[in-house]
């Protein structure tokens, strides 16, 4: 390792000073770089209102509305400083800011250009997703739309129903109406909007002054009047009051040299931005409103701490730390914390981070606790770890995290003052700021509490960090080592927590959280499987190698304080607010006696070797990340059933048969304590039960969101080891030896099935002495158990939507997919028969020759279960299921081996409502195989009720892959005053082979809204009078489907 440059105390605000400013983006228009006469009515407003919060303005409206002109006359340089015309207005996709860092001391102002809504591109929700996305902070909206067009049209109304769906009513009450091109307004002529009121005569130029007022007043409060009217009647929100205000052109011309005056003011620009920041004191009292519900990550590696027990034996996080989070998560960070890791899984952990969709996140911070002898960052194992790591690794150019705003924090911790001053190795590049504390162990708190009570929402971090190294310099009882080093070209301001507008968001932002989570844990996992497959030889030595009698001595030390403690190497869960766990590499099990017998023995071995202790940091992690993951997804389904409550108790939808994603939650916890049944040992039940996911011990079970299993670790390896040699007669260990190996392989499948996106899985217990038939018809399957033994028999059925498979060349899954586990000791001409629901047609003699069943086996070093047709199996002709015997326990599916045109396969348009509001619904259209699982997997999100429409794919003539034609739905449909409008960005088609490859997804750590084809309508009433009842065939080229949407105004 290179030895990092000094660096005193004292050097560290000069340091800083040199480091270059580098444009953070594109999208940025800085304007203390042009005339420093830009924004001066702004900054004489702000100057004698004497603000210190700063500004954020978002200016909306569709196409061609006047947007960059109002920008333009708000920056106030009597030049196109944003491009005017609707044409600019159409070509530009992505939000623009426009600056000033520091309009007047401390206040910082930005004005945000969207994209135009409703243009030809039709790209609605991508221009929202760029809204939210450049966001974070608004204070106030302002929504453009001509003041020349005289009324209310249907391309603004799609366009708010379209931004109160994006974000919900509270967006609406940060709304201003600009009505632009004011000085445009001919109020000489009257029309329709004006009173009869007597014209003066032309020489009367007061009178016809007064009358031009009072028509223009009239006009503007004519428009508020429709625009509220709209509001409360179509949208339904009432006691809101949207105001409305007039904005002329900044230009003067020879028709108009004083282009600041309107008819009714002779300062239009001063009174709106006098209006304005009327609107943003008084109504919202400076807050800031985030319509960005993007991630937050931040991530807390704390190997500093001792571990902190409760009476029960229960490990918590120690109060530090706790704080630490808590100030994170005030903020609206999702906060991922790790207790003891090694250099080995940090260096994972952080390679993983690039397995996400940065696309979802908004910032990231990262925390290092540590201590060791000097001051340097050191893993749980006191080894130093090179910062340079952490800054190479997440913002190099080539890193997605390159542009991702970040704060780094590390904390170092000592017995005694280290002589050297404080070191680093490197500096973080661009877009992040870094601090660094170092401190004795014993005033290690003191200086944790300076940095949480600093960190303030809405605050700039530069400032934060500032008062936290002034404050530490500044203590005369506490010698603190503390710089920082800022990269940000500008003020960076402290997020403030994303807060859901209804049920539905607050559900969609605990998927995003699942999702980022479990893209980093699939990784993990899978190297968990190749970690435990090495090292399996390893660990049967070590039981080969020792005295059966010496292990035998140690039962007593397998179970402690209620908790799981296995050889004291297994995981102990610990309730750290959320769960996280501890093991070996974290000091917790020295190589002591003091566990007593085999667990001071294994305790002892592994710690010898290198390699085995290796393994066991690597587990530690994917078990600490698996039970956070545990928990978000709990929370997520009591999301998804409080969405379902909801709308259930305002009859916005017809009913659903599951609630959510939940519905699996109680049979999965139910199955897995039902394993654990008849198990002597309680550290058995305890892993076993953990395996499977059952709720033991903090291990919370939640849903097909969940990560499914904690990983069994070496110490239960050795453990099951040691009770098969035990129990063998075979004294060579030959035969014993390979049991485990079976029984290890047996962990490992199970790990990897984890990784599954499971529909349900159920429990079923048969009665001994009688035949059994098991019938699950909304899952697709049916089992009939022979009568061979007076023993109650417990089957375990898993139903599977997708996951890591792979399938012989040219087949397709047309079943679901199913893990059956039978009792593992049956009578040896015990068999049981299957049939599994299939969406094949069979209408002939030649289909079924098609068909086969297929298992599954393992494939380790792919990480994926490989499928292989089986012989057997009886396809009817005209039946829509097949049936096979089995003997054994099997993972288990139908395949249809036919070309890539043909049309025998039958697939589901899996269509739901969700009421917005009065009289206006969000159709999803789901496609998916015409299976009775996939149906029930699309209900497990579904908040409305599903109704299925069945179709099959055409033979086309050109050639051509099959596939169904979207085009003619990229438009809205209007049919006798409703609108079908898209909703969701709408293909030109979607291929059969898309829906065919769903199960194999190599993404199925995502939930199924991301992986299954979708697409999104909203249907609503447009204008008056509309009939009472809406019905329309939505005929879908390239198929035989023929969705009727129907929906009866209220």
């Amino acid at each position: 390792m290179a030895e990092p440059m000094l660096l005193s105390d004292q050097d560290d605000g000069e340091d800083t000073e040199s480091i270059d400013r580098l444009t953070v983006s594109d999208n940025i228009t800085d304007l203390s770089k042009y005339d420093d006469k830009s924004m001066s009515t702004m900054k004489h407003i702000l100057t004698s209102e004497r603000t210190s919060s700063d500004i954020h303005l978002l200016v909306v409206g569709k196409t061609g509305q006047g947007k960059s002109t109002f920008i333009n006359s708000l920056i106030e340089l009597q030049r196109e400083i944003a491009k005017e015309g609707a044409e600019a207005d159409m070509c530009t996709k992505s939000c623009h800011s426009y600056v000033h860092p520091e309009l007047i001391p401390g206040v910082r102002v930005r004005v945000i250009d969207s994209p135009g809504l409703q243009d030809i591109h039709a790209d609605e929700q991508l221009y929202i997703e760029e809204i939210k996305a450049h966001c974070q902070k608004v204070s106030l909206v302002l929504y453009c739309m001509k003041m020349t067009n005289h009324r209310l049209d249907s391309d603004d109304t799609l366009a708010l129903r379209r931004l109160h769906q994006a974000f919900g009513s509270d967006f609406l009450k940060r709304v201003v109406i600009v009505l632009t091109f004011a000085n445009k307004e001919d109020c000489e002529k009257r029309d329709s909007r004006d009173e009869k009121d007597d014209e003066p005569p032309f020489s009367d130029r007061e009178g016809w002054a007064r009358l031009l007022r009072k028509r223009f007043a009239h006009r503007v409060q004519l428009r508020a009047t429709d625009i509220n009217a709209f509001l409360k009647q179509r949208l339904q929100i009432d006691n809101l009051v949207v105001e409305v205000v007039p904005a002329g052109y900044y230009k003067p011309t020879y028709f108009n040299p004083n282009p600041m005056k309107l008819p009714d003011q002779e300062n239009w620009l001063h009174n709106l931005i006098k209006f304005t920041h009327s609107q943003i004191k008084k109504k919202h009292n400076f807050s800031l409103w985030n319509l960005n519900d993007k991630i937050h990550l931040a991530i807390i590696i704390d190997n500093h701490s001792e571990v902190k027990k409760e009476d029960e034996g229960t490990k918590m996080i120690d109060d530090d730390a706790q704080k630490i989070k808590e100030a994170l998560n005030t903020l609206g960070y999702c906060t991922l914390y790790f207790k003891f890791l090694s250099s080995r899984s940090i260096n994972t952990l952080l390679e993983v981070l690039h397995h996400i969709d940065h696309s979802q996140l908004a910032t990231f911070a990262f925390v290092f606790l540590c201590k060791g002898k000097t001051r340097h960052l050191y893993d749980c194992n006191s080894e130093i770890i090179d910062a340079e790591k952490f800054f190479e690794c997440l913002q190099n150019d080539q890193s997605p995290f390159a542009q991702l705003p970040k704060i780094y924090y590390f904390h170092l911790a000592h017995d005694q003052e280290p002589k050297e001053k404080l070191q680093v190795s490197s500096t973080p590049s661009k877009n992040s700021i870094l601090l660094i504390t170092s401190v004795i162990q014993k005033n290690s708190s003191v200086v944790l509490d300076t940095v949480t009570n600093n960190l303030k929402e809405g605050a700039s971090i530069q400032k934060c960090f500032e008062e936290i190294r002034k404050e530490c310099n500044r203590n005369d009882n506490i010698k603190v080592s503390c710089m920082y080093i800022d990269r940000f070209t500008d003020k960076f301001v402290l997020p403030s927590p994303y807060i859901p507008f209804n049920l539905r968001a607050e559900k969609e932002y605990y998927k995003k959280q699942l999702e980022i989570y479990r893209s980093m844990w699939h990784p993990i996992r899978s190297e968990t499987i190749s970690v435990i497959s090495e090292n399996k030889d390893k660990v049967l030595d070590i039981v080969r190698n020792e005295r059966i009698a010496r292990i035998a001595a140690s039962s007593a030390s397998l179970v402690l304080g209620g908790g799981m403690v296995v050889l004291g190497l297994a995981l102990i869960p610990v309730t750290f607010g959320a769960s996280v766990g501890l093991s070996v590499a974290g000091g917790l099990v020295g190589a002591t006696a003091s566990l007593g017998g085999v667990g001071a023995f294994i305790a002892r071995k592994i710690l010898e070797n290198k390699q085995l202790k290796s393994a066991q940091d690597h587990i530690s992690l994917d078990q600490q990340l698996s039970i956070i993951i545990n928990e978000i997804a709990e929370k997520y389904d009591a999301a998804m059933v409080k969405c379902t409550q909801s709308a259930l108790s305002t009859r916005g939808m017809a009913g659903n048969a599951a609630a959510g994603g939940a519905q699996g939650i109680a049979n999965v916890g139910r199955v897995g304590m039902g394993i654990a049944v008849g198990i002597e040992s309680a550290a058995e039940v305890g892993a076993v039960a953990l395996r499977t996911g059952a709720r033991v011990a903090g291990a919370v079970l939640a849903g097909v969101s969940l990560a499914v299993t904690v990983p069994i670790d070496i110490g239960f390896i050795a453990y099951h080891s040691y009770n098969i040699h035990q129990s063998s007669k075979d004294k060579t260990g030959k035969t014993d030896t390979n049991q485990v190996v079976q029984w290890l392989i047996k962990q490992i499948e199970d790990m990897l099935k984890g990784t599954c996106i499971t529909i349900e899985l159920q429990q079923h217990s048969i009665e001994g002495g009688i035949e059994s038939t098991i019938e699950s018809a909304d899952l697709g399957y049916e089992l009939n158990v022979l009568a061979l033994t007076q023993e109650q028999l417990t089957i375990n059925v898993r139903t599977i939507f997708c996951g890591p498979f792979s399938l012989p060349d040219g087949c397709t899954i047309v079943s679901a997919i199913y893990d059956i586990t039978l009792p593992g000791e049956l009578p040896p001409d015990f068999y049981a028969t299957i049939k599994l629901e299939h969406c094949v047609v069979l209408n002939d003699d030649i289909t079924p020759r098609k068909m086969c069943f297929a298992t599954a086996v393992v494939d380790l070093e792919k990480k994926v279960f490989a499928f292989n047709c089986i012989d057997g199996g009886n396809f009817p002709i005209g039946k829509t299921y097949a049936s096979l015997k089995i003997r054994n326990s099997c993972l288990i599916c139908i395949l249809y081996k036919g070309s890539m045109r043909d049309t025998s396969v039958k697939y589901a348009s899996q269509c739901s409502y969700v009421k917005e509001y009065k009289n206006c619904w969000t159709m999803s259209i789901l496609f998916t195989k015409c299976l009775n699982a996939h149906l029930k997997y699309a209900q497990t999100e579904s908040i409305g009720m599903i109704e299925s429409h069945s179709f099959l794919f055409t033979d086309r003539n050109d050639g051509q892959e099959l596939s169904m034609g979207l085009r003619k739905f990229k438009n809205p449909i209007k049919i006798k005053g409703w609108k079908i409008s898209p909703l969701s960005l709408i293909p030109n088609e979607i291929t059969k082979a898309e829906i065919d490859s769903v199960e194999l997804q190599q993404d199925f750590y995502m939930l199924h809204s991301r992986i299954i084809p979708l697409i999104e309508f909203s249907v609503y009433v447009d204008d008056e009078p509309a009939s009472d009842e809406l019905e329309k065939h939505l005929d879908i080229e390239g198929t035989t489907s023929n969705i009727f949407v129907k929906r009866r105004k209220e």
